[in-house]
């Protein structure tokens, strides 16, 4: 399935996600799509290489913080990182 983008205004910090760059308060053409909400400046399309269906299930997929080797590893990392993160 292909992208089906949108002129869209942003009036809170986003970046395009595919230079990295402002899209907020920028003059510049942003577009994003109906179906998987990516959102890019009108100068970045031709920059696209991932479908609307690939972009869908990377929305859906869990994020893999380490390279843990189970999930009892990953979750003692997890822990460690809240720990100290309550501390600041």
């Amino acid at each position: 399935m292909g992208h089906r983008f949108r002129s869209r205004k942003f009036d809170t910090p986003t970046a395009c996600q595919l230079c990295h760059d402002p899209l907020w308060g920028s003059k510049q053409s942003a577009l994003e799509c109906w179906d998987c909400k990516l959102v890019s400046h009108k100068s970045c399309l031709p920059l696209v290489v991932t479908s609307c269906a690939d972009q869908q299930k990377l929305a859906l997929t869990r994020p893999v913080y380490f390279m843990a080797t189970d999930a009892y590893d990953c979750r003692r990392w997890i822990l460690g990182l809240e720990y100290f993160r309550k501390d600041i």
